[in-house]
């Protein structure tokens, strides 16, 4: 495997960003150098080994076959006892045939786990139980495959909860203060800031409802005055 220094690595990652290869996975030249440098430290080519990791929820993530690919590399022998829509049930031997694993990973598990509600699981049942079985099995049992980091298989990060988008936001409020300075002066041309203090208090004290009954207020003086007119007739 040829080893870039991360200086040879961050110019191969700003002509592969330029050429647009990869740019519906990597958004930016520093995604594909980041990417690249994961891929090498895993032990595959930089380069080629981009089209094995993914950005899903901005969380890189590899394929099923990158790491199926790295168990084999490590001398990992597999046995798969099944791989059909409902169950992926593998035996992993390490090595130094010092001892085996068993994982099993069911669509009740995926039940369980919530995930079906992923249109994948209802699409390609088998490859996703495949991934799970696969991520189970290297992160209980064959951690040394990945030096011990948490990396995830894309299959797994798409059964992430997406972000949910942020709450709309509300229509812009007048400052309060200029609406109390509003209301005092309408108040002040139709001459009922006397009566408005007296029945609300002093405008310091004024909130949101007082304001909203304010037209209520100079409906009802209009309507007593009215009656006091009728009255002296």
């Amino acid at each position: 495997m040829t080893r870039l220094s991360p200086e040879a690595l961050w110019n191969v990652a700003e002509r592969v960003h330029k050429g647009g290869m990869f740019a519906a996975k990597f958004k930016s030249a520093e995604a594909v150098y980041t990417a690249m440098l994961l891929m090498q430290e895993l032990g595959f080519e930089a380069v080629s080994g981009l089209s094995s990791v993914h950005m899903i929820h901005n969380v890189p993530a590899l394929s099923s076959r990158a790491l199926l690919s790295l168990l084999l590399r490590r001398g990992y022998d597999l046995t798969w006892h099944e791989r059909s829509d409902t169950a992926a049930e593998v035996t992993v031997r390490h090595p130094d045939r010092t001892g085996e694993h068993r994982v099993r990973y069911g669509i009740d598990d995926a039940k369980r786990a919530g995930l079906l509600s992923n249109r994948a699981w209802a699409n390609m049942p088998r490859s996703m139980l495949t991934a799970r079985a696969l991520s189970e099995l290297v992160s209980s049992w064959c951690a040394d495959v990945l030096g011990g980091a948490t990396i995830y298989t894309e299959e797994e990060v798409s059964d992430f909860a997406r972000p949910s988008a942020p709450p709309p936001t509300p229509p812009e409020q007048p400052d309060h203060a200029k609406r109390i300075e509003a209301a005092i002066e309408w108040l002040t041309r139709r001459g009922l800031m006397a009566v408005a203090v007296a029945e609300y208090g002093p405008t310091e004290q004024w909130d949101d409802a007082v304001l909203a009954d304010l037209r209520s207020l100079a409906r009802r003086h209009a309507a007593t005055a009215n009656r006091s007119e009728g009255g002296g007739e």
